[in-house]
């Protein structure tokens, strides 16, 4: 056998097992054939969100144009309804029976926090 062909062999095969490797990695596990089995909360984090609604704004600052000229507009623009809006999300290192790791933040309340704060309790 010539040594180039062995060579050309082995640089393939090597090849081959990158290829597949990275292809099962990306692949992963279902948590049918790999479930998480304990969960630790890392850190809890959050936004508030303020919303002014624009045609409410609008209305009142052309009634208070009317009752009091241009302060009144501001005065009544300044004094729409505004909401807040929280959203909250926690940071999991997450034990699969594998023994592989995972860190993954999910939004709170979701099925899968839901089901990761059972884990924390084990």
């Amino acid at each position: 056998m010539e040594p180039w062909f062995v060579i050309l062999a082995i640089f393939f095969a090597v090849v081959f097992g990158i290829i597949m490797m990275n292809d099962s990695v990306k692949k992963g596990r279902s948590e049918k054939e790999d479930p998480p089995v304990k969960a630790e909360v890392l850190y809890e984090s959050g936004t508030v969100t303020e919303k002014t609604d624009a045609g409410n704004a609008v209305k009142r600052a052309i009634v208070g144009s009317w009752l009091a000229g241009p302060v009144g507009a501001a005065a009544g623009a300044g004094t729409a309804k505004r909401t807040m809006e929280e959203h909250k999300d926690t940071t999991f290192r997450v034990y699969y029976r594998s023994g592989r790791e995972t860190v993954e933040t999910v939004g709170n309340g979701s099925p899968k926090w839901l089901k990761y704060m059972e884990l924390t309790e084990k």
